[in-house]
């Protein structure tokens, strides 16, 4: 937006490519139109990143921590061909990971490697299932949590740049 003044009680605004001379009082309300679109893009933006955020903190944090040592949870692992201790290993990673994306006041350094760690796990979950059981459901379970990281890493970024 470029501002010029025309008159003593207007001024003429470049506002997306065209032209438009307004009073100064309109000048103002222009700009106050322009703050509130920004915010409520912010607040949006803000609300996809912590939905999209706290539904793979669930799914790939929570999730694994309460069930990590169920029956079930084993089998799926020896299923895999992984060993016994993997599956406590890797518990404990979601368990830090999921930590380091909640909380907002980590760096973003580090939340980039989470994130980082977080992808590869499940891109080597859709492989695993993938290259033992074949196509179906369980393959592409880990690619639909993958979506949602994908979204909350995308607003993340979104939401530091803003």
């Amino acid at each position: 937006m470029a501002i010029s003044k025309l008159e003593d009680n207007f001024q003429t605004i470049l506002y997306n490519n065209h032209t438009v001379d307004l009073p100064i009082t309109g000048c103002f309300i222009l700009i106050k139109i322009n703050h509130y679109k920004f915010k409520t893009n912010m607040k949006k933006d803000n609300i996809i990143y912590w939905v999209s955020t706290i539904i793979f903190f669930l799914f790939d944090t929570v999730m694994p921590a309460l069930t990590f040592n169920t029956e079930l949870a084993k089998e799926g692992i020896r299923h895999l061909g992984y060993p016994d201790y993997f599956r406590v290993q890797l518990t404990v990673f979601k368990i830090i990971g999921g930590i380091l994306l909640i909380l907002p006041m980590v760096p973003q350094r580090i939340k980039e490697w989470a994130y980082a760690g977080f992808g590869i796990s499940l891109i080597s979950a859709f492989t695993g299932h993938w290259v033992v059981d074949g196509i179906g459901f369980l393959t592409f379970f880990p690619l639909i949590i993958f979506a949602i990281l994908a979204v909350s890493y995308s607003y993340y970024h979104k939401i530091k740049k803003g």
